[in-house]
């Protein structure tokens, strides 16, 4: 069962401490951190990353950087999120997106944010089959049926997971995207 936020933070602050007593942390490089990291933290903290909604998933992980960003770093190589999509290029994302049936593009476009999924929706070629699968989308969110959510966040995540294994084979290509500063940092 995946840890929630309270319990991984204290645990991350636990060991931390217990390093601190013998080498502070602060002195350790960054690739001894990481290392730290993925031999202690990583498989609890991926469970709880799984357990998050598509979307607040990300937001989880914003949290975490503050405190450790190798971790993060480590994390988001481990398992993608909503976010991760945005380094697939349109090409690759379009031929993986249009390799699945209609039913499961829907399933999708209903798990993930609104952003992404307007993304997906923007490869699908318009015609009848477009207009067929967002009527199928609307009526799906207008349902609100957690079981039909669940099974879709669950086809999303298998996507993702998709998408990050043909990435490490070299199968997809990736590009790099540059972070936008949060809502609150930007200029008015």
């Amino acid at each position: 069962s995946a840890l929630n936020e309270h319990e991984l933070r204290q645990g991350a602050e636990r060991i931390l401490a217990q390093l601190g007593d013998s080498t502070s942390t602060a002195s350790r490089s960054s690739d001894e951190r990481k290392r730290f990291y993925s031999n202690i933290l990583l498989d609890p903290a991926i469970d709880s990353v799984l357990a998050k909604p598509l979307g607040e998933d990300d937001g989880f992980l914003d949290e975490i950087a503050q405190m450790a960003p190798e971790f993060v770093e480590l994390l988001r190589n481990k398992v993608w999120t909503s976010r991760s999509l945005e380094r697939v290029t349109d090409e690759s994302l379009r031929d993986a997106f249009n390799g699945l049936s209609p039913a499961q593009k829907t399933a999708l476009m209903l798990a993930f944010p609104p952003e992404a999924s307007d993304r997906l929706q923007s490869f699908m070629p318009e015609g009848t089959g477009r207009t067929i699968a967002l009527d199928q989308l609307r009526r799906a969110r207008e349902r609100g049926d957690n079981t039909e959510t669940e099974s879709a966040t669950r086809l999303a995540r298998e996507f993702l997971d998709y998408l990050r294994r043909q990435a490490e084979e070299g199968k997809i290509t990736l590009r790099e995207v540059t972070e936008t500063p949060a809502p609150e940092s930007q200029a008015a």
